[in-house]
C-alpha cells in the first residue's frame, strides 16, 4: 500500500493521502485531549468528530499539535486552534466561538492577535474580532466547488492564485515561525512584489497540467502555502519545506519555469515522505547513516531515502514533460535538458550511498518504495 507514494505512477496516492491525514487529525486530537485536564477536554467533544474533515495538509493542526507537545496547556487556545484546523479544512460550518489566548493562533497563513477574541464562521467568511479593537479581521475561502478549501486575508503585496483548475494556493510570510522556533532557523525575508513569481507559478501549474498530468495532481493534492524567497545571486534553485508543518513551503522567486517545476516537485515529494514517515518508520532501528553525496556529510538513512525519493521524482516529471509533445514555444528546453539530467544523476549517487551502506538497513516499507523508485528510474 505504501509503496504508492514513491511515484504518482504506483498506485492511488490521493486516497492514501487523505487516509493518512485523516489519521495523524484523530491523533493530533488525542494528543491534544491527553494534554489537558479532564474536564477540559470534554469540550473537544464537537471536534473530534470533523477529524474527518481533515485530509490534506493542514499547517493549522500542525500548530495545535505542536503546541501540545511544548507544553501549552491553555485549553482555550488549544480548543480554538483545532477548530481553527477543522474551519482550514471546510469544516464546522456555521460556527461561532469565543476563545481568551496569551499565544498566537494560527490560521490561513497569519498569526492572531492576542486576547479575547469572538470568531464567527459562516459559508465562506470568517470574521474574528479582539475586545478592545474595533476592527475585525476577516477571511475568506476563495475555494471554487470541488476544490479544497484555501482562506486567505487581504494583506498588501501577497495574493492567492490558481493552481492549474483543482486547487488555490496561498501565498503568505513564514511568520509562525517566530511563534514556534526551530533550532538554526529563522523567518525568512519574503519579497514585496510576488506578480512575476505568480505569474511564473501559474505557468508551471499549466505545464504540469497539461504535460505531466499526474505530477499535476501530485503536487496539487499537498501545496498549500507557498512563501516567495528573493533570488540568491549564483544559485539556480533554492527551496524547503518542514515535516512539522505539512503543505507549507518555500521557494525561489524565478522567471524559470524548469527551476520553479523543479522546486516544487521537489518539495510537494517531501511532502508524501513526511506523509509515510509520521505513520511508519522506514529504516530499521540502529540503521548506520550514510554518506550524502549532495551534503558531503553522513546522514540518517532515512534522510538519504527522503533525498533520493525527491530527484527521482523531479526527473521523472522533466521526463514526462519533455515527452508531451504539448509544451509552450518559449519553454527553455535546454534547460529542462540539464536539470533532468541533474537530478538523475543526483539520485544514482544517492542510491549507490544507500547501496553501499545496504538497504538490509530499511524495514519492508523502506525496501518496497526504494524498489519502486529504482524501476521507474531505469526506464529512463
Amino acid at each position: 500500500m505504501f509503496k504508492s507514494f514513491a511515484t504518482p505512477y504506483d498506485g492511488d496516492f490521493s486516497s492514501l493521502l487523505s487516509h493518512l491525514f485523516s489519521r495523524n487529525a484523530r491523533a493530533v486530537l488525542d494528543a491534544v485531549r491527553s494534554a489537558l485536564p479532564h474536564e477540559e477536554a470534554g469540550g473537544l467533544g464537537l471536534c473530534q468528530e470533523y477529524s474527518n474533515w481533515i485530509q490534506r495538509p493542514c499547517p493549522e493542526l500542525a500548530a495545535a499539535f505542536l503546541g501540545r507537545g511544548r507544553g501549552t496547556k491553555e485549553p482555550s487556545w488549544l480548543q480554538a486552534q483545532v477548530i481553527l484546523a477543522a474551519i482550514a479544512s471546510g469544516g464546522v460550518l456555521p460556527f461561532e466561538f469565543k476563545a481568551s489566548v496569551t499565544k498566537r493562533l494560527v490560521f490561513a497563513g497569519t498569526l492572531l492577535p492576542l486576547g479575547e477574541l469572538h470568531f464567527k464562521a459562516n459559508g465562506k467568511r470568517l470574521e474574528v474580532a479582539c475586545d478592545g479593537d474595533l476592527k475585525t479581521i476577516a477571511y475568506s475561502d476563495i475555494a471554487l466547488e470541488g476544490q479544497t478549501p484555501c482562506w486567505t486575508k487581504s494583506l498588501p503585496g501577497r495574493s492567492n492564485l490558481r493552481f492549474g483548475d483543482c486547487s488555490q494556493v496561498r501565498l503568505c510570510s513564514a511568520e509562525w515561525i517566530s511563534e514556534w522556533p526551530v533550532t538554526g532557523l529563522t523567518v525568512p525575508t519574503s519579497v514585496d512584489d510576488v506578480s512575476e513569481f505568480s505569474s511564473t507559478l501559474s505557468r508551471c501549474s499549466d505545464i504540469l497540467a497539461s504535460c505531466a498530468p499526474e505530477y499535476y495532481l501530485w503536487t496539487a493534492m499537498v501545496l498549500r502555502e507557498v512563501v516567495p524567497l528573493p533570488r540568491v545571486e549564483g544559485a539556480v534553485l533554492n527551496s524547503r519545506s518542514f515535516s512539522f508543518w505539512p503543505g507549507h513551503v518555500h521557494v525561489m522567486s524565478t522567471d524559470c519555469d524548469v527551476s520553479l517545476i523543479n522546486m516544487i516537485v521537489h518539495e510537494c515529494s517531501h511532502q508524501y515522505f513526511y506523509a509515510l514517515i509520521w505513520a511508519t518508520p522506514l529504516a530499521l532501528p540502529g540503521a548506520p547513516p550514510a554518506y550524502s553525496a549532495l551534503k558531503k556529510v553522513p546522514r540518517p538513512l532515512e534522510i538519504i531515502l527522503l533525498s533520493l525519493h525527491a530527484m527521482a521524482n523531479i526527473a521523472l516529471a522533466l521526463d514526462a514533460i519533455l515527452d508531451s509533445g504539448n509544451l509552450p514555444p518559449d519553454f527553455d528546453f535546454k534547460e529542462a535538458h540539464a536539470q533532468r539530467k541533474e537530478s538523475i544523476e543526483h539520485a544514482r549517487q544517492l542510491n549507490d550511498s544507500l547501496i553501499a551502506t545496504g538497504t538490509r538497513h530499511l524495514n519492508d516499507v523502506g525496501r518496497a518504495l526504494h524498489s519502486t523508485m529504482i524501476a521507474r528510474l531505469k526506464a529512463l
